[in-house]
């Protein structure tokens, strides 16, 4: 019974029609951490654990990003596909990948790249809502998050 919990939360198995009604009550309880997992949230947070462990490990700053891709990657590869999990997954590798070649790198370019190579890829997602909140909110935030670093910068 754990692993339906589990796998519709952090895999985002839908499993059978005749356990949906259970799994909607049990989610209604659960409440936040079911948004969590489908908003590609649960990918920042894994990592941020992970960043705090490694901390511990006495290895090069190198050899730390690699693993840190490595256990994205293998959870990439048990987690169900879903279009935030993904959005989270290739801004994560963007961001890494220039933080090893120590390259500087703009979020709101990379999103768009991102969001761009979604659309080349399948250019049906625009009219997915998935698509359509995922990315437009994380947009609307990396906006007000440049608002802010600017507003604060001129005071």
């Amino acid at each position: 019974m754990h692993f339906k919990y589990f796998a519709s939360i952090f895999l985002g198995e839908p499993g059978n029609k005749k356990n949906t009604l259970t799994i909607k009550r049990n989610m209604q309880f659960w409440g936040i951490v079911h948004y969590l997992a489908r908003s590609g949230l649960h990918v920042v947070i894994f990592i941020a654990i992970w960043q705090t462990l490694l901390k511990f490990l006495p290895v090069s700053f190198l050899f730390k990003e690699i693993i840190l891709i490595l256990l994205l990657g293998l959870y990439s590869v048990m987690s169900w596909a879903s279009i935030p999990f993904y959005r989270a997954f290739y801004t994560f590798l963007a961001i890494r990948t220039s933080s090893i070649t120590y390259t500087r790198l703009y979020y709101i370019p990379t999103l768009a790249c991102i969001s761009l190579f979604f659309l080349i890829y399948n250019p049906l997602l625009l009219f997915s809502l998935d698509f359509q909140l995922s990315f437009g909110i994380t947009f609307a935030l990396a906006m007000l998050n440049e608002i802010k670093s600017k507003h604060s910068k001129q005071m």
